[in-house]
């Protein structure tokens, strides 16, 4: 691989081992985002579902519901967001 990369002015080397030894999706994707030096943005709002679900929890004593609980971390859409900082 080093032999076909030698010449090219721009590389970007994505590190398969950290990412197949990674014990969740979410540590998958937050491997590939520090790789290629994304940030994401996505486990900052999955934390303020987080603060809101515990904020209505605490100010009316009943759960917020299925929405603000069950909000995925992690999917497909976010890899391929990551993905797409690469072409553009």
């Amino acid at each position: 691989m080093d032999e076909v990369i030698k010449e090219k002015k721009h590389k970007v080397i994505i590190r398969c081992d950290e990412l197949a030894n990674a014990r969740s999706d979410t540590e998958l994707l937050s491997n590939l985002a520090k790789q290629i030096g994304y940030i994401p943005l996505f486990q900052f709002m999955a934390a303020i579902n987080h603060m809101v679900d515990m904020a209505i929890t605490a100010t009316t004593g009943q759960k917020a519901g299925k929405y603000w609980t069950s909000l995925p971390i992690f999917t497909p859409l976010h890899l391929l967001q990551i993905l797409d900082l690469l072409i553009h």
